[in-house]
């Protein structure tokens, strides 16, 4: 059996939100209504206020981003997201990103990105070595978006139901596997895997990993070295 190693992006490998950030890229490019973009932003904001949990902001952008790409081209979204990827994606990749991977590829048989973003955008991460990057997907007949949601990936069940999909498609060992997160959604997920790495948590997550005694890290005081004899011991 293969071993593997399943990162969440936002948060944990990047900065920001790609929910965010590429619908703003949409809007300002001109292909989506720029009321989309802000409805996104509003609830993101009332998130980092706290009014809102961070399950409630994320699975209602998923639902307006939905909404905003309704009847577009799914190859003008690919292309988009190639443009974004360029422009904005590759700039916000967090500095021991690209040495943190190198790390885990040197440890595992898989490197797997498991996200609540959009998949065309997710993939343009793939040059930092995953075997395949899987995010939220939305539907499209014949080619055009139909405003609806196929699999909402930043519900933590949704994820880990995926994940073991994944096990039983790519043979792979959960047992000496590990997880990559920072969001009370990637729970599931990592109460999957024998080792739990936590980065850059958001506020509710601090409390489940003090509760479950779990050791977290922060992006300034990220160390490299400690991470990789973590990994060594599994």
């Amino acid at each position: 059996m293969k071993t593997a190693a399943f990162f969440d992006i936002d948060g944990t490998l990047i900065r920001g939100f790609i929910i965010q950030s590429f619908p703003r890229y949409l809007a300002d490019h001109g292909l989506i209504d720029q009321v989309y973009s802000r409805r996104i932003n509003n609830l993101i904001e009332e998130y980092r206020r706290a009014t809102v949990s961070y399950r409630h902001a994320f699975e209602e952008s998923a639902k307006i981003y939905a909404e905003a790409i309704k009847s577009l081209q799914a190859s003008v979204i690919q292309e988009a997201a190639r443009e974004y990827g360029d422009y904005h994606l590759n700039h916000s990749i967090f500095h021991y990103t690209k040495d943190l991977i190198e790390i885990a590829r040197r440890r595992f048989d898989l490197l797997i990105a498991i996200s609540g973003s959009p998949e065309e955008p997710l993939h343009e991460l793939h040059h930092l070595g995953f075997y395949n990057e899987y995010g939220s997907v939305f539907e499209a007949q014949e080619g055009i978006f139909t405003g609806k949601i196929v699999r909402n990936m930043i519900l933590g069940e949704v994820k880990a139901m995926r994940v073991q999909e994944l096990a039983i498609e790519l043979d792979v060992d959960l047992n000496h596997s590990a997880s990559f997160g920072n969001s009370d959604q990637d729970i599931p997920v990592m109460d999957l895997t024998r080792l739990q790495i936590v980065i850059n948590p958001i506020p509710e997550m601090k409390r489940i990993c003090d509760k479950r005694s779990w050791k977290y890290y922060e992006t300034d005081s990220l160390k490299l070295k400690d991470i990789e004899n973590t990994l060594k011991r599994l």
